[in-house]
Parts: structure tokens; sequence; C-alpha cells
């Protein structure tokens, strides 16, 4: 059974797929993304790639609107509006 942890606190259902693939050119964290819980190093390396690859690159967020964050992380399991 694989555990789903959270980015770093960042987002909450994620298929580590991508994040692997770009950080470390391979599937390790698909097959064992219990690494990211256990390996402080691992996790930070996953949040900052979320934040850089999937929120910082929405033209909103760069201009400091918090809402605008927060759906960039959690999109429609938080924002309805």
């Amino acid at each position: 059974i694989l555990n789903v942890y959270f980015i770093n606190i960042i987002e909450r259902d994620y298929n580590y797929q991508e994040a692997s693939l770009d950080l470390y050119g391979d599937l390790r964290l698909l097959f064992n993304p219990d690494q990211v819980a256990l390996d402080e190093s691992i996790a930070w390396q996953t949040a900052f790639w979320y934040w850089s690859k999937k929120v910082n690159t929405v033209p909103s967020v760069k201009m400091g609107y918090f809402g605008v964050s927060t759906n960039a992380i959690n999109g429609a399991l938080e924002c309805s509006g």
C-alpha cells in the first residue's frame, strides 16, 4: 500500500511522477512516496519544485494575491468561486 503525503503540506492529492522525473530523472517518488515524508531534504525539494512549477507560474501569484495562491495550490479543494 502506498501512502500519499503532503508535499511539505502544500498539496493534498498529488501524484509524484512529474516531480520525480524533474528532480531525479526517474520514478523513485512515484514508487516510494514515503520518501517525501521521511526525508526532510526530499520534502523541501518537492515543496520548492511544486511552488516553482505549479504555483509561481500563475501571474496573479507573483502580484501577491493570497487567494490566487490558495487557488493555485488547492484549486477546487478549497476554492469554488
